[in-house]
């Protein structure tokens, strides 16, 4: 637990282990397994770094078909030891383009949308979508993209608007019968 500004008030002892000890991908499963788990949400406290470089062989094959993380530069570097740009190289060399939770795409401008945000300097935070790209083509992409549009609400998530009857299933029926 954090106190309001930003210390954390006390720990506790886990066990780690990584994802890809747990979870092995031997080379005769990498086809079958891409996409087999459909979203991983990592809330770790500035330890996202960590949890994806132990995760990075199914990540990297795509196994996680998408990511929802919060980039928070304060604990990122008090935390974790690791900074915003290079959480944003990693999840990009596994393969995922992030989109923030307005639907859009970081790789257009990296700097406004994840780096400044998230930056020790300004103590900011933001949500983020990875979608890997050996799940996701292009169509899906944007099809997520206009559904995050919705998904964002004032201080809060729309979940509803993710959801088989909310306003993006049409959606995603018209992304999954183009060519």
């Amino acid at each position: 637990a954090d106190a309001a500004d930003k210390r954390m008030l006390r720990s506790n002892s886990v066990a780690m282990r990584r994802l890809d000890d747990l979870l092995p991908c031997r080379s005769e499963c990498e086809s079958a397994a891409v996409g087999s788990v459909a979203m991983m949400k990592i809330d770790v406290q500035g330890f996202e770094y960590q949890v994806l470089t132990g995760a990075r062989e199914l990540l990297r094959r795509g196994v996680v078909g998408a990511l929802f993380f919060e980039c928070e530069g304060a604990r990122l570097g008090q935390h974790g030891g690791s900074s915003p740009r290079a959480l944003y190289e990693l999840v990009r060399s596994l393969g995922f383009v992030l989109l923030t939770v307005k639907g859009e795409l970081v790789s257009g401008d990296p700097e406004r949308l994840m780096l400044s945000p998230c930056s020790v300097q300004s103590f900011g935070s933001v949500n983020l979508f990875g979608l890997h790209s050996a799940v996701h083509d292009l169509t899906s992409q944007d099809a997520i993209a206009h559904c995050l549009r919705d998904f964002k609400l004032e201080h809060e998530f729309n979940f509803t608007s993710l959801s088989k009857r909310g306003s993006c299933s049409e959606t995603f029926s018209a992304a999954q019968q183009k060519p």
